[in-house]
């Protein structure tokens, strides 16, 4: 599903609680990084436990 980033900034001014998952390359978040987690895209099979298990949505986002 993806999500407006108004949705998103929204989300932020009421403190709404989710995570935020970057999957972009180490290179690419080198040059902006919205902060949350750090899981390069052909990395997500092999490192999935790391991913929260609670029921906070998951914001996963790949452009800088």
């Amino acid at each position: 599903m993806e999500i407006p980033l108004k949705r998103v900034a929204q989300w932020v001014k009421e403190k709404k609680d989710f995570h935020f998952l970057d999957v972009r390359t180490d290179q690419e978040r080198s040059i902006a990084s919205l902060g949350g987690m750090h899981i390069p895209l052909d990395q997500i099979e092999a490192r999935v436990e790391e991913l929260p298990r609670d029921k906070k949505p998951i914001i996963v986002y790949c452009h800088h």
